[in-house]
């Protein structure tokens, strides 16, 4: 029943083999750590090789580190779009300038199951379901094939998802088009839908409401500081600093983590996307920058001639500042190595099988000693300038 299409471990479920897949014998079904993997049904299959030929992590291609590309400070001048938004903003400004064109976006949303999926977008006012990040692998479904026949009509398309989606749709187009621009973004890796839909459950539990919404980076009190917020059927709202949410703590301590994002081929400056966003951590650091950061701020790498001329000519809705690109590698390992696995990885997946959410949390997720205690009782704002001073000392 199952044929492995690349080593389970490198797996990232891109789902390029499902939609290539002329027969549909290819199922993506939910491992045991909730995560999606490429099923064949081998009564079906006749070995065409259409799978394999579109597998991104069978047939990686070599850094090129011949192109250096453009970096910037970003933010998009409409204030409103910006607090929505995880980081500047920019991606709304560039989806706008496609779909003004009559092209299409597509994006990752949470759907009315609060599943994250990648959808379609054709109108603006659309755009909101695409903001703000989602912390965990989105189901791309059947996107590679609309994108394609999209492309096929003339219609231009901007693409944005992690950056094994990106390589994923470029292998499964297998040509260049002019009228398909990516954006890959900085990824923290691919937490698990599974241990999402686990909490939300919680959620639902401890309210006795329907999830609706949950924005992870709220910026009520600024993007340094940013809370989660849950929204639910009957109105309330539920607000908890993003370092007391323990699903964000499973997914920044990278215990909630997909195996394949430890040894992730597309940590480096040679992007897959024609641009790359992210947040633009530590910015003023090496360099001065005399601007607020406030309400978020974008780092922007336009990677091909492509990105470039959506980039310019998005420009209008844009604040940008070019920086040096020391200083985007200066933002964490996203852009130099992949991310290191946790020693108690295994354990945490073993007991998601067999405990309660809750006491998933109490068991893995919550800070103890004198860690917890300084998380709890000392002002976040007071860490985040102490750490300020001491990385300028």
């Amino acid at each position: 029943m199952i044929t492995e299409i690349c080593p389970r471990e490198q797996c990232t479920g891109c789902g390029a083999c499902f939609n290539i897949c002329p027969k549909e014998c290819i199922s993506m079904v939910s491992d045991p750590e909730g995560f999606l993997y490429p099923e064949i049904d081998s009564e079906c299959c006749d070995n065409c090789g259409a799978c394999e030929r579109v597998c991104p992590i069978l047939h990686l291609t070599e850094p090129d580190h011949s192109t250096i590309p453009e970096v910037y400070a970003c933010w998009n001048k409409d204030e409103g779009v910006r607090f929505q938004s995880a980081s500047g903003g920019v991606f709304s400004a560039l989806a706008e300038h496609i779909l003004d064109n009559g092209g299409v976006v597509f994006g990752a949303a949470f759907d009315e199951n609060m599943i994250v999926r990648h959808i379609a977008v054709h109108r603006v006012e659309d755009l909101r379901r695409l903001r703000s990040s989602k912390y965990v692998q989105s189901d791309v479904g059947r996107c590679y094939t609309e994108v394609r026949d999209l492309l096929r009509q003339g219609r231009k398309v901007l693409f944005s998802g992690t950056p094994c989606q990106v390589a994923a749709l470029n292998a499964f187009i297998g040509r260049d088009d002019e009228n398909l621009v990516t954006c890959d973004m900085l990824c923290h890796g691919v937490p698990s839908p599974g241990v999402l839909a686990e909490y939300v459950e919680s959620l639902e539990k401890h309210f006795q409401a329907k999830l609706v919404n949950i924005n992870f980076r709220h910026k009520r009190k600024g993007w340094h500081f940013a809370s989660t917020v849950a929204y639910f059927s009957d109105g309330r709202e539920h607000v908890l600093r993003v370092y007391w949410n323990s699903f964000m703590h499973a997914a920044m301590s990278r215990l909630s983590v997909r195996c394949a994002c430890y040894q992730c081929p597309y940590t480096s400056i040679d992007r897959g996307g024609d641009i790359t966003l992210g947040d633009f951590w530590g910015i003023g650091e090496l360099a001065p920058f005399r601007h607020s950061t406030r309400n978020g701020i974008s780092l922007v790498l336009v990677n091909t001639e492509r990105g470039r001329r959506l980039f310019e000519a998005s420009s209008s809705k844009l604040f940008s500042e070019e920086r040096a690109l020391d200083e985007a590698k200066h933002t964490g390992t996203k852009l130099s190595h992949p991310l290191p696995k946790p020693k108690n990885r295994a354990q945490f997946f073993a007991d998601y099988q067999r405990l309660e959410y809750e006491e998933l949390a109490k068991k893995h997720l919550v800070d103890k000693g004198l860690k917890g205690l300084i998380k709890r009782f000392v002002p976040r704002t007071w860490i985040f300038y102490l750490r300020k001073y001491m990385k300028r000392g």
